[in-house]
């Protein structure tokens, strides 16, 4: 039994490995993990007991548990860098405090790509946590989807708080992983501005290269861990850093539990400190992070879009073209 769940761990770390045998795998491995407390107990039992019937009743029992146990799967993306630490284990957490009532929910990281192909095929977890402007989930989801935490573009400064002073050829952006930093730099007016990679940005800061670095609450937490001193204006021109969570059309028994967890990570918000993230409308930091949490952002992205709308914006980047930019865009 021990070289079964050996071979589940090891599938398990293979991402591109079709999801739906991970997802069986995980829930293979829970419940033999299960069998496997109550056998012991059940020997415990025969020992202290010295006959054959407590160890048939407690198999029933363990049988009965292991059945019992209602197992949902939650995939997040991490489509935009976050503050501190990670999402997923921050998930994990609020899963296990959930989790209650024969309840489980395994929470697995999963890249965009390995995602999009999964729902492609028809292979869907029931909860799904993904970054604004990932696209395809249309007829996937079930309900509304809702942002759980979110960050936000700023420009930073080593030097001072004369943010006018910010051109495109002193500002370095922050080219982000799959969000739309290219979009804030043109709303805000350094459309043409160096972009890098995001710890290059960050160096490049640093060194002097640049003196300012149109960045995100990531390198808020960068420079702080270095115990370096500097100034920050938020963006309020856009923001698409929103870490969102809808239900998936998946099993329709679990789909109640889903809502559920939902509702119950919203209301865990506070502890967000805890990755460096914020939530539009509470106030939790008295640092540099609280300019970012109580800014008024203008313009986002819909929370589910398709492939056209993304490539549309993309364009409208490329040609600079401002108002049709604003017009694929929404209004916050």
């Amino acid at each position: 039994m021990a070289v079964v769940l050996d071979q589940a761990r090891e599938a398990l770390s293979y991402e591109n490995a079709s999801l739906c045998i991970l997802r069986r795998l995980r829930r293979i491995e829970y419940i033999m993990r299960k069998i496997i407390r109550l056998i012991c107990a059940c020997l415990c039992i025969c020992a202290l007991m010295f006959g054959v019937f407590a160890v048939f009743f407690s198999g029933e029992e363990g049988e009965a548990e292991a059945d019992g146990v209602k197992v949902l799967t939650l995939w997040q993306i991490d489509g935009f860098e976050g503050g501190k630490g990670s999402r997923a284990e921050y998930l994990k957490r609020a899963a296990s405090e959930f989790g209650n009532g024969g309840v489980y929910i395994d929470v697995v990281s999963v890249s965009s790509r390995a995602a999009s192909i999964n729902i492609k095929n028809g292979c869907l977890p029931d909860i799904l946590s993904y970054g604004a402007g990932f696209c395809g989930i249309e007829s996937a989801i079930y309900g509304e989807a809702v942002s759980w935490c979110n960050g936000a573009y700023c420009v930073i400064s080593l030097d001072g708080e004369n943010f006018d002073e910010a051109t495109s050829e002193n500002t370095v952006v922050n080219g982000g992983r799959e969000n739309f930093a290219s979009v804030a730099a043109l709303l805000c007016g350094l459309g043409d501005a160096d972009v890098l990679a995001p710890v290059s940005a960050y160096a490049a800061l640093l060194d002097g290269r640049y003196k300012f670095l149109l960045g995100t609450q990531r390198d808020i937490h960068r420079l702080k861990s270095r115990d370096v001193g500097f100034f920050v204006k938020p963006l309020v021109c856009y923001n698409d850093l929103f870490q969102y969570i809808v239900p998936m059309r998946g099993a329709a028994e679990n789909r109640s539990v889903a809502e559920q967890f939902i509702e119950f990570l919203l209301g865990r918000s506070g502890s967000l400190t805890a990755i460096g993230m914020t939530k539009l409308g509470e106030s939790l930091y008295d640092d540099e992070m609280h300019a970012l949490e109580t800014a008024d952002y203008r313009f986002s992205l819909p929370a589910v879009m398709d492939e056209s709308a993304v490539n549309e914006i993309g364009e409208a980047v490329k040609e600079r073209n401002i108002n049709l930019l604003k017009s694929l865009l929404k209004p916050l």
